[in-house]
């Protein structure tokens, strides 16, 4: 059903958030209306660190979690097989290849889908060292962690590691918390 679902409609990874990274659309203003276009980080203006404290700036920087770590922490196994396989790539190709939407026009434009997929699938770890191991735990599957082991040791390990690593270095004072 999932695998029908992404060839049709092409969600599941959030594609215009993943673009956004890379590139950045310059707003248009004019002369009554100008707008300041944030800190510059490296040679770049962050937009985005000017609208967090503008109250009537939409506040839509919350982060999706990818569809893996929704399925780890659902325990829905039979989707954490479909999207360690090659399914949910020929999936992708399929909807962008027969769809005009934009969101199929930047699958199209990214070059190397094929191993970009799995991280904006949820085969990653983020900054705070979550990964779909931590979404696992939360939600109280040992046989869901197995076969997390068993798809992908070496992520899996070094999502423990980072883990542990965070652990230590954090204070002892929000352990408690």
């Amino acid at each position: 059903m999932l695998d029908e679902y992404i060839r049709r409609t092409g969600l599941g990874i959030n594609i215009m958030a993943a673009h956004k990274e890379g590139e950045e659309d310059v707003p248009v203003f004019n002369d009554k209306n100008k707008v300041y276009l944030g800190l510059s980080v490296h040679g770049k203006k962050r937009m985005d660190l000017a609208k967090k404290n503008d109250p009537n700036a939409d506040h839509l920087d919350r982060e999706d979690f990818p569809l893996l770590w929704k399925a780890s922490l659902a325990g829905a196994q039979g989707i954490v097989d479909y999207l360690s396989g090659d399914r949910p790539l020929a999936a992708y190709r399929f909807y962008f290849s027969s769809s005009s939407e934009e969101r199929a026009g930047k699958l199209r434009q990214t070059a190397n889908l094929d191993q970009v997929l799995p991280e904006w699938l949820g085969w990653t770890i983020n900054q705070l060292g979550e990964s779909p191991l931590t979404a696992a735990v939360l939600g109280k599957n040992l046989a869901l962690v197995k076969k997390l082991f068993a798809k992908s040791p070496r992520l899996m390990a070094s999502a423990l590691h980072e883990r542990y690593l965070l652990t230590c270095l954090m204070p002892p004072q929000l352990l408690t918390r």
